[in-house]
């Protein structure tokens, strides 16, 4: 049996972009409502079909219909992972080759200069970079040292001073790609270790780590889509929070609970919401301290943040206030 870790295997890959015959096929084949399938799933790779549906705002059996119909594609486009009983989707390296060539640059987007979305290459290069550096530190063992730390953590054997540094920057920076849903980047990350046992070692890392962040990443993929509705969110949230703070007109912005997300992720979106308001209460109204904190831990600085920062902040005057009477 060969060893997962051969030096053959450890060769950098370089991934064959999409050809122009296929983008070619694929914009006759694939509908209107197929590519926002795949716009969807490229912002939100591996979720579930109830949720993919609510995503593009169509109903489970016609999303149904028509994913029977884009699975009969070829080149295929859906991967379709079973979990007991249900089913998660995401893009094969086609169809994410082809939505970034394709279908991004010809979105039109209708965002206030307020909010910014951030832009994957700079942060992907950087962390190329250090793995690069990491790679050339560690030599010819560099997969085998970067799965025992992340097994392990960075101060199992011995000293490695410089290689935990850069494991810790790349660790960080992989952390904010997830959090912001820069697949492409993510995946090519993945090509560079090209080692499937050590790419799912960092997977199930990245998720078990970012529980907390978890919670709010659909907020923040809310806010790169349309973010007049991540704030509308926010302010419906609170006004179930603290609605003697806040009142309950915000209840109004979305009649019959037609929410932008699905209704578990809205419950994870509350919860870590209420858990945010203590928090701010601990750093005594210090927004910007509450704010490093959250940006820190959460791995992102979303504008969304800095609205729940203020709203949060609402609340702890309106709570001092009543204190003091």
């Amino acid at each position: 049996m060969r060893d997962a870790y051969a030096p053959e295997q450890i060769t950098m890959k370089r991934s064959n972009p999409v050809t122009q015959s296929t983008i070619n096929e694929l914009n006759t084949v694939l509908s209107k409502a197929g590519k926002s399938v795949l716009l969807a799933l490229y912002r939100t790779p591996r979720i579930q079909q109830k949720v993919l549906a609510v995503n593009i705002n169509t109903s489970p059996t016609s999303l149904s219909n028509l994913l029977s119909k884009m699975e009969a594609i070829n080149p295929a486009l859906l991967n379709i992972e079973h979990a007991g009983r249900s089913k998660y989707y995401s893009l094969t390296r086609i169809a994410e080759q082809y939505v970034s060539s394709e279908l991004i640059p010809k979105e039109s987007y209708n965002i206030n200069t307020f909010f910014s979305v951030p832009a994957g290459t700079p942060l992907l290069d950087e962390t190329l970079g250090i793995l690069y550096q990491f790679q050339s530190l560690a030599g010819s063992e560099w997969l085998l040292i970067l799965d025992d730390m992340l097994l392990n953590g960075t101060n199992a054997g011995e000293d490695r001073d410089e290689l935990s540094s850069l494991y810790t920057q790349f660790i960080i920076n992989m952390k904010q790609m997830y959090v912001q849903k820069e697949s492409l980047s993510i995946r090519k990350i993945y090509d560079e270790l090209s080692n499937s046992i050590l790419t799912g070692r960092l997977e199930n890392y990245l998720k078990g780590s970012l529980k907390d962040s978890h919670a709010l990443i659909p907020l923040f993929d809310l806010e790169k889509q349309n973010p007049k509705k991540a704030i509308e969110l926010i302010n419906y949230a609170f006004a179930e929070i603290k609605p003697q703070v806040f009142g309950t007109d915000d209840l109004s912005l979305f009649p019959n609970n037609d929410l932008p997300v699905s209704d578990e992720q809205y419950h994870a979106i509350f919860h870590r919401l209420s858990i945010m308001i203590n928090e701010f209460s601990n750093y005594h109204e210090s927004k910007l301290q509450v704010l490093k904190n959250w940006e820190k831990t959460l791995y992102t600085s979303n504008i969304s943040l800095y609205f729940i920062a203020e709203k949060c902040n609402t609340i702890y005057l309106k709570e001092s206030e009543k204190h003091s009477q």
